[in-house]
């Protein structure tokens, strides 16, 4: 998205969000002209770490739409206000539709999806199932012969061999870029520095969306979907994008915990003596241990992940660095992604996924002033109600100066009328 206006210029300004169908028939908020007509009547658009739901119901009351397929269909959607430009959503796909009745009305209500949720419908095998296993190593497959007796190596079918051992010796960063290709077509646009995307995770998946998220498991990146682009993000390289404010149209309530669950992370290795090691922690020594969240393990005690045990898994790591180093990326990621506060304001539309926002409200004597993650986003629309609004998830939040306030944030008033029929010719996409 990033693009256009984030918020309301004036207590003046009406939604403007349109809806725009493959097929070529879009649907508004706000107007009508020779591709929109003005039959939207609620959106919600959750987006989330591994995919979002897309909910649209527009309105059938003439019986119009009763014939009309959209399923299959992609789906643009601006998001925005009628006194600046808005944001372009995200791809999305079409997968469902009803006919269903809301506020006395015959309605069409479609379901729509983003790129991760596609990428759960490939079968792991499309995508490679298994990563970095004992098996798919060239060491082993050596040793391997087939029915009739030649070498799995001077076969008659190279090509498996060298996909085999192409998958059994691949960096998070070629897992992630090969699903992606082999199951959407994409390209990744842009890749972050994030030196842990040079590991090579032991992957073990049914479905295309686990296998890519398994491989960046112990990264600190993320899939970043930005309208037809899919990028690989690293939230930790970024400053602060925006800030929430109760002296500016947004208002937020934040609500915050300190546990997260688990709470340390051990990793298992074999160093080059053929000896198990594992990831150091130690109750007595809490500045030479990795892997745990100490303030969460105060209030439950330690509640431990063992990851790499498995016979196979943990030849994937020899030093005691390794091991280490694993353990505080995971907490790190955990930390990080662990939605632990709640911000609600009025339509931000530009707002996305994995930035960093601060919250900062000047009511109270010292300033309150948090900074996180934004983790998951929930987009409302809802005609004639003065439903306008997003709620972010946020996590990773640091905390300044705290204390009780007694009076409530309120929300601006969005207007509940429609705007007059739209005269120019503004296209979104």
């Amino acid at each position: 998205m990033r693009t256009g206006v984030t918020q309301a210029i004036s207590f003046d300004s009406y939604p403007d969000i349109r809806v725009l169908c493959g097929t070529g028939i879009g649907f508004t908020s706000g107007y009508e002209d020779a591709v929109y007509s003005h039959r939207l009547l609620k959106a919600t658009m959750h987006e989330m770490v591994y995919g979002g739901k897309y909910t649209f119901l527009i309105d059938n009351s003439d019986d119009s739409l009763t014939d009309s397929n959209f399923v299959g269909y992609p789906l643009g959607v601006y998001i925005g206000f009628d006194d600046g430009i808005g944001s372009n959503l995200h791809y999305l796909k079409i997968v469902d539709q009803h006919m269903i009745s809301y506020a006395g009305k015959l309605v069409v209500e479609l379901e729509a999806v983003d790129y991760l949720n596609l990428l759960s419908m490939y079968k792991g095998s499309i995508g490679g199932s298994y990563w970095n296993h004992f098996m798919q190593k060239s060491e082993y497959l050596d040793t391997l012969t087939l029915p009739n007796n030649s070498d799995v190596l001077v076969s008659d079918i190279p090509e498996l061999y060298s996909a085999i051992i192409y998958q059994g010796d691949a960096s998070a960063r070629t897992i992630v870029t090969s699903v992606i290709s082999d199951t959407l077509g994409k390209t990744i646009s842009r890749i972050d520095y994030d030196v842990l995307l040079d590991s090579k995770p032991f992957v073990s998946a049914q479905d295309a969306r686990s296998t890519v998220s398994q491989a960046l498991v112990n990264t600190n990146s993320f899939i970043k979907l930005y309208q037809e682009e899919i990028r690989l993000f690293n939230p930790l390289i970024y400053n602060t994008v925006y800030t929430y404010s109760n002296t500016n149209t947004y208002y937020s309530s934040v609500d915050s915990r300190k546990a997260i669950i688990p709470n340390t992370f051990v990793y298992f290795g074999i160093n080059e003596d053929g000896e198990l090691i594992h990831t150091y922690y130690d109750d007595t020594d809490k500045a030479g241990s990795h892997g745990v969240d100490w303030d969460s393990v105060a209030l439950l005690g330690h509640i431990i992940e063992y990851r790499n045990f498995d016979v196979y898994s943990r030849e994937l790591l020899s030093t005691q660095t390794e091991v280490d180093g694993f353990a505080d990326a995971a907490l790190s990621k955990l930390q990080m992604s662990s939605v632990t506060g709640e911000i609600e304001a009025p339509m931000h539309c530009s707002q996305e996924l994995f930035d960093k926002v601060k919250i900062w409200d000047s009511r109270y004597d010292t300033p309150h002033a948090l900074e996180g993650y934004v983790f998951e986003i929930l987009r409302e629309y809802e005609a004639n109600k003065g439903i306008y609004k997003i709620t972010l998830g946020i996590g990773g939040l640091s905390f300044g100066f705290s204390q009780e306030l007694d009076s409530e944030l309120t929300s601006p008033e969005i207007k509940k009328n429609n705007p007059p029929p739209f005269t120019g010719k503004i296209s979104p996409y």
